[in-house]
């Protein structure tokens, strides 16, 4: 066992602001917002598709992808297009 000294944290402190729909600088995507290009994990999570769909659109043409050696990535503006021109909801 560590025989070291006890950090005591305090419970005055505020709580972290975590709420990521309505301020998304508080999401771990937020730091992912100035990327080029993104990897299919981080597409993902963006723009809240499953990994499935995203490689369908690949495969169709929709979403453009590029590969370097064995990572598939996505550029920023390539995945603002995609989005961009999917159908509009009533």
């Amino acid at each position: 066992m560590f025989s070291g000294s006890r950090t005591v944290v305090s419970s005055k402190l505020p709580a972290p602001n975590l709420d990521c729909e309505n301020d998304l600088s508080a999401c771990e995507t937020a730091s992912e917002l100035h990327l080029l290009a993104y990897r299919i994990p981080q597409v993902c999570k963006l723009c809240g598709l499953g990994r499935t769909s995203i490689y369908a659109a690949i495969k169709s043409g929709e979403l453009i992808a590029r590969r370097y050696r064995r990572c598939t990535v996505v550029l920023a503006e390539d995945l603002a297009a995609f989005l961009r021109g999917l159908p509009k909801t009533r």
